[in-house]
C-alpha cells in the first residue's frame, strides 16, 4: 500500500495500537536496535554488525517492559539511508499511526 493513498498500512500489531511509541530513527548501523532492546528491556530486535545496509528491514515495535517506560512501545525502523528501503513510506506509515503521544528518538554517529 503506497504512502501517498488514503489507506496507510498499520505496522503495529492491534495490542501496540493505543500505547505512547518511542521511534527509533537513524542511518543503519548506528545502535537504533541494540538501544531499542535496553528501552524493551530484553532482545527482541537483531543486532549486530552489518555492512552497507541495517540487519532491520521491516517496522518492528514491542511493548517496553521496563518500569520506567510503562506504557510505552519501542518502535524499531529500518535505517533511514538504506538504498534497499523505501524509508518515506515506512516512517509516513509509522508516524501516521503513531497516535498522539510520540518520542522520536535520532540515533547518529558524530
Amino acid at each position: 500500500i503506497s504512502s501517498s493513498s488514503n489507506t496507510r498500512e498499520n505496522p503495529y500489531p492491534a495490542e501496540h495500537t493505543d500505547l505512547k511509541k518511542i521511534l527509533l530513527l537513524g542511518n543503519p548501523g548506528r545502535g537504533k536496535s541494540l538501544i531499542g532492546n535496553t528501552l524493551v528491556g530484553r532482545e527482541v530486535f537483531e543486532s549486530g554488525e552489518s555492512i552497507g545496509t541495517g540487519l532491520t528491514t521491516k517496522v518492528q515495535s514491542h511493548i517496553s517492559e521496563q518500569k520506567w517506560l510503562e506504557g510505552w512501545c519501542v518502535v524499531d525502523m529500518p535505517g533511514v539511508m538504506d538504498i534497499e528501503q523505501d524509508y518515506e513510506s515506512l516512517a509516513t506509515d509509522a508516524l501516521y499511526h503513531a497516535g498522539k503521544e510520540v518520542m522520536m528518538i535520532f540515533v547518529v554517529q558524530l
